[in-house]
């Protein structure tokens, strides 16, 4: 006989399933969050932004940036995470 509860598998399984979606989660993040700089930096370099607006997309992309990287962070510490253990 085994000495493992009947549910073990059924845990496991469970808890791989939220590694993966918290990993997927992350990924979706990083998407939009790139997908938001390549927005604004198509405005930016725009000829009908003026010099104010220049720079608050400027600011804008500097936080996007700080946040894509945040979260690059995050997910490779995820990863390096055996959801098993």
């Amino acid at each position: 006989m085994s000495d493992r509860a009947p549910d073990t598998g059924f845990s496991n399984g469970r808890t791989v399933y939220n590694y993966n979606r918290k990993v997927v989660t992350l990924e979706k993040r990083l998407k939009k969050i790139d997908d938001e700089i390549q927005e604004k930096e198509k405005l930016l370099f725009s000829s009908e932004v003026n010099k104010k607006q220049r720079a608050m997309l400027r600011s804008e992309i500097r936080q996007l940036d700080l946040e894509y990287r945040e979260t690059v962070r995050d997910l490779d510490e995820l990863r390096k995470i055996d959801p098993l253990s």
